[in-house]
Formats: C-alpha cells, sequence, structure tokens
C-alpha cells in the first residue's frame, strides 16, 4: 500500500528529472506527440512505469477528445496584464490569433494566469512567457498540453519572436545618423524575453560604435508615468542623454512627458524611438518614430504553429518575424 501510496505522488517534473530529460519531452513521449526518436520515448515510458507516474484525469481526457478551445494569456503580472487592452501590439496580436484561430475551427479564449485547472483546452499561446513555477506555462506543460510563445524560452517549445538583432541595430543607426551620440535604452521589465533581448543588442550597438551605453528600467509597471519618471534620470545633467530608444509604445510617451517637463524640445534636444507602434504615437504634435514588430503577423504564426502541433505535424522550433523602422519627425531632425 505504501509503494501505491507514492506512486499516487509522482509528477511529471519527478519523471523529467529521473529520465534527466525536460518535461516537454515526457510530455511528448507519453502523448506520443513530438518529433522525439524511437529509443528516447521508449526510455521516457520505462522511467515513468518505473516510477509509477500516472497522468491526471485532465491530462488523460485531452488525449481522446478535442475541446475545440485554444487559450492566449500573456505571462505579466496581473496588474499589467489587465492593461494590456490599451497597448495596440496585444490587441493587434490577440485579434490577429483570434481570426486565425477560427479558420482552424477553434475557439480562442484570452486567459489570465490564474486559469481554473479544471478547464480542459487543446493548446495554449503564452506571449512574453516567465518563468515562474504556477504559472500557465509551466501548469499547461505538467498537464501534456500543447504549447508555443510568443517570445523566447528556455523551455522545450516552439516560439515565434522578433528578429532583434537585426531591428534594434537598425532603429539604433537611424538616431546616429539623425545625429545621436548619447542614445539611451529606456527598458521595462528585465526578464521579459524582449527586453533582454533589446538591452543585449543596444550594448553590443555601444561597443561598436565606442559610446557609452545608459540604461534606464522602469519601476511599477509599463505605463506612461514609470516611463516619465525614468526617462527623467536619462535626461537630467550635464551628460544627458540625446536620444532615447524605448522598449514599448508607452514608454515612449513617457519620455515625451520628461523632455517636456526638463525644458527639452523633441527632436532638437533629444530623440525619441519606441518599439511597437501605435496609433497614440503616431498621432502625437511630434509622431515618435517606431519599430513595427508586426504582432498580428506574429500571432497568426503562433496559432498555425500550435494547431500544426495539436494535429501531429511538423512545427518549426524557432520562427523569426521581421520588423521594420518607420522613421517620424521624433528622429529627424
Amino acid at each position: 500500500m505504501a509503494r501505491i501510496a507514492d506512486r499516487s505522488r509522482v509528477t511529471i517534473k519527478d519523471v523529467a528529472r529521473a529520465a534527466n530529460v525536460s518535461v516537454t519531452t515526457v510530455s511528448d513521449a507519453l502523448s506520443g506527440n513530438g518529433r522525439l526518436t524511437a529509443k528516447t520515448r521508449s526510455r521516457v515510458r520505462a522511467v515513468a512505469d518505473k516510477l509509477g507516474y500516472r497522468p491526471s484525469a485532465a491530462a488523460r481526457s485531452l488525449v481522446g477528445a478535442r475541446t475545440g478551445l485554444l487559450v492566449l494569456s500573456v505571462g505579466a503580472p496581473a496588474a499589467e496584464a489587465a492593461s494590456l487592452w490599451s497597448i495596440d501590439f496585444f490587441v493587434n496580436l490577440m485579434t490577429a490569433a483570434a481570426i486565425r484561430s477560427s479558420t482552424h475551427g477553434f475557439a480562442l479564449a484570452l486567459s489570465p494566469e490564474s486559469l481554473s485547472p479544471n478547464l480542459s483546452y487543446d493548446g495554449a499561446i503564452i506571449v512574453d512567457p516567465t518563468a515562474d513555477d504556477e504559472s500557465l506555462l509551466v501548469r499547461a506543460t505538467r498537464a501534456g498540453v500543447p504549447v508555443v510563445t510568443v517570445g523566447r524560452t528556455m523551455a522545450d517549445h516552439p516560439w515565434v519572436d522578433n528578429d532583434y538583432p537585426t531591428v534594434i541595430p537598425a532603429v539604433l543607426d537611424h538616431l546616429r545618423s539623425s545625429g545621436a551620440r548619447r542614445p539611451a535604452l529606456l527598458a521595462g521589465d528585465p526578464t521579459a524575453s524582449y527586453v533582454r533581448d533589446a538591452v543585449e543588442h543596444y550594448t553590443r550597438w555601444c561597443r561598436v560604435h565606442r559610446c557609452a551605453s545608459r540604461i534606464s528600467y522602469v519601476d511599477g509597471g509599463s505605463t506612461e508615468e514609470s516611463g516619465r519618471a525614468a526617462a527623467k534620470r536619462l535626461l537630467s545633467g550635464r551628460g544627458r542623454s540625446d536620444a532615447v530608444l524605448a522598449t514599448l509604445d508607452r514608454l515612449a510617451l513617457g519620455v515625451t512627458a520628461a523632455a517636456g517637463e526638463l525644458g527639452l524640445s523633441i527632436p532638437d534636444d533629444v530623440l525619441v524611438a519606441a518599439l511597437g507602434d501605435s496609433t497614440m504615437i503616431q498621432h502625437l504634435p511630434v509622431p515618435i518614430t517606431a519599430v513595427d514588430l508586426m504582432p498580428a503577423e506574429m500571432g497568426a504564426v503562433a496559432i498555425d504553429s500550435l494547431v500544426a502541433r495539436i494535429n501531429g505535424g511538423d512545427v518549426a522550433l524557432q520562427t523569426i518575424v521581421p520588423g521594420r523602422v518607420l522613421p517620424r519627425a521624433s528622429s529627424q531632425r
């Protein structure tokens, strides 16, 4: 009896640890999904049998029947997730994903991180995934549900992301061609993969061009107010920055507010650019230069990849969506 009780507590993470593979590999091996070798699949199943692992009832029900439901969630704090509807990037991505889901015969539900564990769904899209142990990414993986992320993740899930190694140097080159010699980076949550990519490629660009890197992270979420406070640190003092690249359009609005408070003119005193375009920054008195990250294309590609994985088809593990710089008055003297 003690042996049976021990088996009831075995989790998919225990199997992954014992087999020295990822949780996703265990999930694919037990469900028959993924592109594993027969040897790996057999070895993982043998380890699971030896440990006495049994998937949950919810996970087993998904193997034999479809729900017709996909979920999309953003790996952001609840306070920020509630404000995503005011950010064009997320609205356009979610809308495109919903439309593409319907063409495949699925409904798409927008899910909070607190998704009920009793809800059955066929697959999940996680935008800007986090490593939180209780995140939907982790819970879906444990349940053996196919996952695709928008934004890179260290887990073995297919992901869709922007071409940051290209677009970050491109927008910085544009600012330099307009006269910037001390460009700074105004960054959001450093746990988000796109922020880490922006920091990495901004720092690398600064080394190549032999200019000091200046990075200011916002406090208290990616809002216009937090952007204003962080931008004031970059735009104050004798060695102030003469250009600011913000990792979100809303933060770029904070840069314009900070410049106004400090008596600086855009673009004469400071150039401004943003990752992500929106109607807000397009229609300012001085429209802000932006990098179009193609959110609608990202949403559609992510759904195509997820549905292919649900159906057992071949899925590219990495899909890069290109972006483009949209020069406007904020960076043109």
